[in-house]
């Protein structure tokens, strides 16, 4: 609220009105500025009854309506008066750029103002109610300069430049025609500060002329050098030759009636136009060189027809996309060129494809707007037999680079230099952004796409929240996308890539060749700041950067020299564009074209984040490197990225490690599903119930095989049924602990049954564990009896443990009856006690009950599906609670259990063998044990078992 004298301001969305004398109060919606006291003197203006702000947006370009409506007694308002005295009590972006006075608001039928009902602005209202034209020579020359930039017919002193449709690309173009004009450097902080030619002509006043010389032709033939970034793909040449990395398509269709021979001689005046479309590279006394070709040099400078072929089974469009695919991807020579291609795909009497390909290393996205314009004006031109009245070029694509390198050394370099080494110094190398599979040491630079769309409404947030902060489209975008990585990595310090056209030179301006330069935004976002403070910190990044622009990203790696690693892009892995909707457009006179999307399948980074401006909308592309990600993370990364957006519009004020980041979907299934813990599961079965079970099922399927012996699911039955009864023979009860020691084999699994039928809960003895160990555990377990053999015997701490020795009791033991047994034993009842490695200390016994067991199969089985017809191994020690699962897992389901001999267990060759010739489907191992059987089937050219699913 604003009072008399002071200010008191809160934050919200929506409307800005403006309530008048009366009360002595402005009240403010949608505009943020900082609390404080400012002297506002509204009682100067009484004739003002009540005003009310708007946000209008018209062909994409955004501007503060103001609509003023005066007190009854008011004969004339004064709307220049009043853009005047809000200048400089407020941020130049918060003044209305139009005034429109109204008689009376309209009205809704609740008595409420009906915005929707308001004038749009028009010419005459900009910047207020009269246009008031420059003023002084140097504002006409300003106009000028606005009016060529912007592309409108007239502007007045007070238009705000952002307001208007400006933006940074343009904003760069405006200070090299200020350069030219005045001769006078300025950066673009200081437009962003005065954005109007009122506010600009006062800074002019200010400057010092600094002469930073034009870029000149220059009259040398031969054998020329490379630009910084020439040269840096020159090298990746020679690192990866044969590459199409760096492929620049461009894929039109053509309908109507296509004059050919015009379309061969306007892409021959073209490559005769530019000379960066004939140069090729060679190496002269060992440095790499520009050579540009004559026409007559060229091996193919013009347009080649290929006819569409079909193969056996495929559709027109798939025989299109297949032969697109392989156009676009199929790599350059750099020494022998041409580095541009040009072909026809004749698809029907009226319909061809026209694909336009050229090595990055001759062009960039400017130069391709260019490249088209040109070839749509010289094609005019051709079938109509009319001039094209093209200017003329002042300099080549090779005099920049030699004025590149002529001006980039000394002084020159030593400031960009330290600008750019104190903003990179201790920022982190990588982005450890999660993946899907491990980095390889040599990235395939495989790349798929993904699109999405910000809606009308959230891109009208955007660029709201932007106009209130005084900040581009591109820096909210570029803080939102910052934050995001920085809530995906953990990491507070954030390195994001962009391209940026670097034509700061009129000369510059019409050529076609590789001038785009990558700069580096770093943002840190420690101590958990409020979104709003971090676009404070971004638009601060962002013009220092913009000022310090003239560096290559090739000669900033050069100078730095980062730890090299193949496997990464130095300084930065993921990189964020912004562009307008109306580039790169082909317009052939008589012709329907539909531009087609690129093929894609490559990627130069980890993740490249695209958004166009398309009407209304944001439409975004993701280039993603397959090798890192699976097309599910990348929609899921951006539904998050949508969903951050969001909630940091809806409140810049919250602290941005706090935002939320999940989807309501993903809220829901983590609070809510993944939270149900209420489930069903066999309340009345025991693990031997549930062996039964399948006894009953299937009696003569195979249960247990190890090495030549194996026994059916019956015959383990009754086995494991004469030693149970044995067991109640020799008193034990009802969760009696009794003490397993034996070596891997049949009476292994018998054993383990047994004593689950007999009620009692078994103890695991790996016998290869050291004497005092095992002492422990059975002295702490305290153990009713031990089941072992009489070899192992001599070798336990017996103490006053009672010894069954299977072996030496096999005339005993099968004179027990086969039937199951009737026990008390329940799912709570004890159904084994693991130890723990002792890691940490003495090794402590855990114990697990029935219904514990059985609820572990019940999770994992939704997962697996085990049937009947699985076959799985016991790899682990049965004294290692893997072992459970990979035991009982078997009998539960029906399946056959293999038990691995502990000769084989470390004999990776022998054990691949074993799982081939058994057809194992269910294989359980650590991962190191994973690793050692994967590496040796690998070094022997195996493939994985045939059966293992």
């Amino acid at each position: 609220v604003y009072k008399t004298g002071d200010v008191v301001c809160y934050r919200s969305t929506g409307i800005i009105e403006f309530i008048g004398r009366k009360d002595h109060q402005i009240k403010l919606r949608g505009y943020r500025i900082e609390v404080g006291e400012i002297e506002v003197g509204l009682e100067q203006h009484d004739y003002v009854s009540k005003a009310v702000v708007v946000l209008h947006e018209d062909e994409g370009q955004q501007q503060l309506v103001a609509y003023v409506v005066p007190t009854p007694t008011t004969t004339t308002l004064d709307a220049a008066e009043l853009h005047r005295f809000l200048t400089g009590r407020m941020p130049a972006y918060m003044v209305p750029s139009s005034w429109i006075i109204l008689d009376a608001f309209p009205l809704t039928p609740t008595g409420k103002i009906d915005r929707r009902a308001l004038l749009a602005p028009t010419r005459s209202t900009l910047p207020f109610n009269q246009f008031v034209p420059p003023e002084t020579h140097e504002e006409e020359q300003l106009a000028e300069i606005w009016k060529e930039v912007l592309k409108v017919e007239q502007v007045g002193r007070h238009e705000n430049f952002f307001s208007l449709g400006g933006h940074s690309l343009l904003a760069m173009i405006l200070i090299s025609r200020v350069r030219k004009v005045f001769g006078i450097e300025l950066s673009i902080r200081t437009l962003f500060e005065a954005p109007t030619i009122a506010e600009l002509s006062e800074q002019l006043g200010k400057r010092i002329s600094k002469e930073l010389g034009r870029i000149l032709p220059t009259s040398s033939r031969g054998a020329r050098p490379l630009s910084f970034a020439q040269q840096r793909l020159w090298f990746l040449e020679q690192w990866e030759p044969n590459s199409a990395l760096y492929n620049v398509p461009s894929v039109f269709r053509l309908r109507g009636p296509l004059h050919v021979d015009a379309l061969q001689r306007a892409l021959l005046a073209l490559v005769e136009r530019h000379d960066g479309l004939r140069t090729i590279f060679q190496v002269v006394d060992d440095q790499p060189c520009q050579h540009i070709q004559t026409l007559e040099e060229l091996a193919s400078p013009g347009l080649t027809i290929i006819e569409v072929s079909n193969k056996a089974g495929e559709t027109r469009d798939a025989t299109l996309q297949r032969m697109i695919a392989e156009e676009t991807h199929r790599p350059f020579d750099l020494t022998r060129g041409p580095l541009f291609r040009a072909q026809l795909l004749p698809v029907a009497l009226a319909e061809a494809i026209l694909i336009l390909t050229l090595h990055h290393i001759i062009t960039d996205g400017w130069s391709m707007e260019i490249f088209l314009k040109e070839l749509a004006m010289l094609y005019a031109a051709e079938v109509t037999g009319t001039p094209a009245n093209l200017p003329a070029l002042p300099i080549q694509y090779a005099d920049y680079a030699i004025w590149q390198r002529n001006w980039l050394q000394g002084d020159v370099l030593a400031k960009q230099l330290t600008y750019w080494r104190q903003q990179l110094d201790g920022a982190p190398p990588v982005l450890e952004l999660p993946t899907d599979y491990p980095r390889p040491v040599v990235p395939s630079h495989r790349g798929a796409k993904h699109r999405f769309t910000f809606s009308a409404d959230l891109t009208q947030h955007l660029r709201t929240l932007s106009h209130q902060h005084g900040v581009s489209l591109f820096m909210t975008l570029l803080a939102a996308f910052q934050v995001f990585l920085a809530r995906y990595t953990g990491q507070p310090d954030i390195v994001v890539g962009s391209p940026m056209a670097n034509r700061t030179h009129e000369e510059s301006e019409g050529l076609i060749g590789f001038l785009v330069n990558t700069l580096l935004f770093r943002t840190r976002l420690d101590g958990n700041p409020t979104f709003a403070e971090v676009l404070g910190r971004v638009k601060d990044v962002c013009l220092d950067a913009y000022a310090h622009q003239d560096l290559p990203f090739e000669k900033l790696v050069e100078e730095l020299q980062p730890e090299r690693d193949p496997s990464r892009n130095p300084l930065f892995q993921v990189m964020l564009q912004l562009q307008k909707n109306d580039v790169q457009v082909l317009t052939l006179p008589g012709l329907e074209i539909e531009r087609l999307p690129n093929p894609g399948g490559l990627a130069k980074f980890d993740l490249n984040l695209f958004f166009v401006e398309d009407g209304q909308d944001l439409q975004g592309i993701v280039d993603y490197s397959t090798d890192l990600f699976a097309a599910s993370t990348i929609t899921r990364m951006l539904d998050h990225f949508q969903t951050l957006v969001k909630a940091l519009i809806a409140n810049p004020e919250q602290p941005v490690f706090a935002v939320q980041l999940l989807t309501e979907a993903e809220r829901h299934q983590q609070l809510v599903e993944w939270n149900d813990t209420t489930t069903t599961y066999p309340s009345e079965s025991c693990v031997h119930h549930l062996f039964e079970a399948q006894v009953a099922e299937r009696p003569n399927a195979i249960a247990v095989v190890y090495e030549n012996e194996q026994l059916t699911y019956a015959q383990l039955n009754q086995r494991a049924n004469q030693l149970a009864h044995y067991l109640q023979r020799e008193g034990v009860g009802l969760e009696a602990r009794i003490g397993v020691c034996l070596e891997r084999s049949v009476d292994l699994i018998v054993s383990l049954l047994a004593i689950l039928k007999a009620g009692g809960a078994y103890v695991p003895l790996d016998p290869s564990y050291p004497q005092e160990r095992l002492a422990y555990m059975m002295e702490d377990a305290g153990l009713r009896c031990l089941v072992t053999t009489a070899a192992l015997q001599t070798r336990l701490p017996l103490g006053n443990c009672r010894i069954i020795a299977v072996d030496s009791e096999q005339t005993r033991i099968p004179q027990e009856t086969e039937r199951n047994l009737q026990t008390r034993v329940s799912p709570e009842n004890l159904a084994y006690v693991i130890y723990t490695s002792g890691s940490t200390g003495q090794p402590k016994g855990v114990g697990v009950s029935h219904q514990n067991v059985i609820r572990l199969f019940q999770a994992t089985h939704e997962v697996i599906h085990p049937t009947a017809q699985d076959v799985w191994t016991l790899f682990h020690s049965y004294a290692f609670d893997f072992s459970v699962w990979e035991l009982w897992g078997a009998l539960h389901s029906g399946g056959q259990l293999v038990v691995i001999p502990s000769t084989i267990i470390r004999e990776p060759d022998a054990f691949h063998q074993l799982l081939n010739a058994h057809q194992v489907t269910i294989l359980n191992q650590t991962p190191s044990a994973f690793r050692q059987l994967s590496e040796h089937m690998q070094a022997l050219g195996h493939s994985k078992p045939p059966a293992l699913r």
